[in-house]
């Protein structure tokens, strides 16, 4: 059954809501973490990655991130390593900015 932004407000501390790989996990705030649950193709390794405290991360924002990790796994690649992949290669843009930035003074 889809989750909806009705369900979420009106979930209580402990309960759990999952959806199609997302996972809401209430707590006594009323905020939930969110996390992608899923297994890659192939190996059949369990993928568990976090991804934000719901409202602030929202149920769209989060069905999005869901399914491009979702979709990854499907293919047989671990998200978690593009992740990885991707704050390397954003280490390495803010570096060569930065020596950008210094060669200028």
């Amino acid at each position: 059954m889809p989750i909806t932004d009705i369900a979420l407000r009106k979930a209580t501390k402990g309960q759990i809501l999952r959806e199609n790989g997302l996972e809401f996990r209430f707590f006594e705030d009323g905020k939930a973490g969110v996390r992608f649950v899923g297994r890659v193709r192939g190996s059949n390794q369990r993928v568990a990655i976090s991804l934000g405290r719901y409202p602030g991360l929202s149920l769209q924002a989060a069905r999005k991130v869901g399914e491009g990790h979702r979709r990854l796994c499907e293919e047989g690649s671990d998200p978690r390593h593009a992740r990885q992949e991707k704050a390397a290669q954003d280490q390495k843009l803010v570096g060569l900015l930065l020596e950008e930035y210094l060669g200028t003074l």
